[in-house]
């Protein structure tokens, strides 16, 4: 093997990410495979990131593109157009990796010959680590799969971040693969572009990314579940990916997985923070869902009667009650169902609320019939 050839080229957008950067590039310059460029593209940064990713450079693996502030996804599509490596992966400048990942992914996808190959992912903060619900329905876990691809396991719908992936150049470029400017969660749609297109992915059942929950007031943009911004993108990306598995005959059995994975998580995720938003999201929130939910059939969802009902107060447009909903289910989290279904019906009584909720609990229960 040419010892000068770029096996993988490493591609991670950097702003303001100075309390975590280095962390993840030490990450990268440590990696056992040593042929390997890392593609940093300063994103206009006003903290010290850009001085950070200076001091890396002394290796000379460390490329450097300084740029006005445009955005995630200019900077990756920028970082892809400068790569020279026979694969391509991207970082997030908050996480990290494991020391052997790209060793392991790249002699994965050489073996099987796969255009993808993919590696388990966990979440962390400064308290704990988990298994985030994305990876934990997407990867088997302890599970090796030398070759598949999403119509073989629609599962795959739920993979939808760009960064636990080691993927071949020349696969992306045959296929004009881009990020899509000025949406956030771009990464979705590009995830199930890349997997449509796939017909050979590898799965490595091992946790080699680590990916950061950020806390306090240093959150990820995509963090801010109660910004009107996010909600309508998250709805335009669903809209998005509804047109891509309707554009071809063969895509079409992904839908109704599509659609679970919509209405048990996305959605979910800006409902539940509903009486922590302004009012403005929350007459946003009614624009953007209820007309999703036109002759939805929730019957292949694995969808809790609760949750049910507050898709059904967003058709009634019965924000209220949606929100005191909301505010039970946090304060009995992490209690057993019992004892949040009791919580539930004394808070629900104490509000009057009580006669809506047994009355949708006894038509959802008759339609299951």
């Amino acid at each position: 093997m040419n010892q000068n050839k770029v096996l993988v080229s490493i591609i991670i957008p950097v702003y303001n990410t100075e309390d975590y950067l280095k962390e993840c590039l030490d990450s990268l310059i440590n990696q056992t495979l040593k042929n390997i460029e890392i593609i940093c593209i300063n994103d206009g940064s006003t903290d010290n990131s850009f001085q950070i990713i200076e001091d890396y450079s002394q290796d000379s693996r460390v490329k450097i593109i300084n740029k006005k502030n445009e955005g995630q996804s200019i900077a990756r599509n920028k970082g892809v157009k400068e790569a020279s490596g026979e694969y391509i992966a991207f970082v997030d400048s908050d996480d990290y990796i494991d020391l052997n990942a790209y060793e392991v992914m790249y002699n994965f996808a050489k073996k099987n010959d796969n255009e993808m190959v993919l590696c388990d992912v966990e979440r962390f903060n400064s308290i704990k680590n988990w298994r985030a619900k994305l990876h934990r329905v997407s990867i088997p876990k302890n599970e090796e799969i030398t070759s598949t691809n999403i119509l073989e396991m629609p599962t795959l719908i739920y993979d939808t971040g760009p960064w636990n992936k080691l993927i071949k150049k020349s696969f992306w470029d045959e296929n004009g693969f881009s990020f899509m400017d000025g949406r956030l969660y771009e990464d979705l749609l590009l995830s199930s572009q890349l997997h449509c297109a796939a017909k050979s992915v590898g799965i490595i059942p091992q946790v080699k990314y680590y990916w950061r929950s950020r806390e306090g007031d240093n959150k990820s943009t995509t963090q801010h579940t109660t910004r009107i911004k996010n909600l309508r993108d998250r709805v335009f990306i669903a809209n998005k990916l509804s047109e891509l598995y309707h554009s071809n005959p063969k895509y079409n059995p992904l839908l109704k997985f599509h659609y679970k994975k919509c209405f048990e998580y996305d959605f979910l995720m800006f409902i539940n923070k509903v009486s922590m938003a302004s009012e403005d999201f929350q007459k946003e929130l009614v624009i953007q869902i209820a007309p999703l939910l036109e002759n939805l059939d929730f019957s292949d969802m694995n969808l809790i009667v609760l949750d049910k009902f507050k898709y059904q107060l967003i058709k009634e447009n019965d924000i209220e009650t949606l929100k005191k909903i909301t505010i039970y289910a946090q304060k009995c989290a992490g209690k057993g169902r019992s004892f949040r279904y009791l919580c539930l019906l004394a808070n629900a009584l104490k509000d009057n609320i009580l006669i809506s909720l047994l009355g949708f609990y006894r038509l959802e229960k008759s339609q299951r019939r």
